[in-house]
């Protein structure tokens, strides 16, 4: 199985099965075997606490809802660029 990487760095798989394809997120497959499904809750995204996408450790990566998501993402460009 071959891993690409998106154009913001993210580190991904293509997975398909029939006439349907789809990608499976690198950050998303080690929170899970870190923590389990059940540490998930319907629509939680994976957050990257530093901001590199491609920094995929177990200690850098919390699920959050998508609207904290958001917000923490928001703030974090907002200092990079202060």
């Amino acid at each position: 199985m071959k891993m690409y990487q998106h154009d913001a760095g993210y580190e991904f798989f293509r997975c398909q099965a029939g006439a349907l394809e789809d990608r499976v997120y690198v950050h998303r497959l080690v929170y899970v075997r870190e923590h389990g499904f059940d540490a998930l809750e319907p629509g939680d995204e994976i957050h990257h606490k530093n901001a590199i996408p491609w920094d995929n450790r177990p200690s850098n990566l919390e699920a959050l809802p998508p609207d904290e998501h958001a917000a923490k993402t928001r703030q974090m460009q907002k200092e990079a660029h202060s």
